[in-house]
């Protein structure tokens, strides 16, 4: 069965005077490909933008970028684990294996530092299912 490909737009939504914002998904369940992160025009340099995937009471964080302004894409990634629990890595190289970060529940984006008013857009690309 083909992979079916969706963008999850996550708007932190207008910073307080303090400069920090939050905002939430509906529940989401797939696989994360990228996120970029679309800063309004007026965003202070300084501005410090976490993503986190929450399932019960645990929070994974998926993307943390601090002190940025600039529009980029990321392709968040974390490490594979075996049976035991220890990171698996490459044979020869000690590289450590990643895969794409699995999600099932709600989306959060948190946004510190910017210039009250300004926004921050996360797009996430995911594989659903």
């Amino acid at each position: 069965m083909p992979a079916k490909i969706s963008t999850v737009k996550l708007s932190s939504g207008a910073a307080d005077a303090s400069g920090d914002a939050v905002a939430t998904s509906n529940v989401v369940k797939g696989r994360i490909l990228s996120v970029l992160l679309d800063y309004s025009a007026s965003s202070h340099s300084n501005t410090d933008v976490a993503i986190t995937a929450k399932v019960g009471t645990f929070a994974q964080p998926v993307l943390t970028i601090t002190n940025a302004n600039t529009d980029a894409i990321f392709y968040p990634r974390e490490a594979a684990a075996g049976l035991t629990g220890v990171d698996l890595v490459y044979d020869g190289d000690n590289k450590t294996i990643t895969i794409e970060i699995p999600v099932d529940g709600i989306m959060t984006i948190t946004v510190a530092d910017n210039n009250e008013g300004e926004t921050v857009v996360a797009y996430i690309t995911m594989e659903v299912f």
